[in-house]
């Protein structure tokens, strides 16, 4: 299986999520991760914007593998305002 490719407007989507997210935050992502298309849920762990990645626990998603991201829960609330 192949990573595919996203839009421009789902990449600007995950882009300014991204920049909102905090640690702790817990979110659904779609995302290539182990040569697969997977289906992640779960709390930020960690956020590194020079790195370009997040932790869901111990799993490390670079944000170029990401397809889309969704807050769950009060956060989605909290960020929606």
């Amino acid at each position: 299986m192949e990573r595919h490719d996203i839009s421009d407007e789902a990449l600007a989507e995950n882009n300014a999520l991204l920049l909102r997210l905090e640690k702790g935050d817990t979110v659904e992502i779609d995302c290539w991760h182990g040569f697969h298309d997977l289906t992640l849920r779960g709390r930020v762990t960690e956020k590194s914007a020079a790195g370009k990645f997040l932790k869901l626990g111990e799993t490390r998603i670079f944000f170029e593998d990401i397809y889309a991201i969704r807050l769950s829960g009060d956060e989605g609330k909290r960020k929606i305002r």
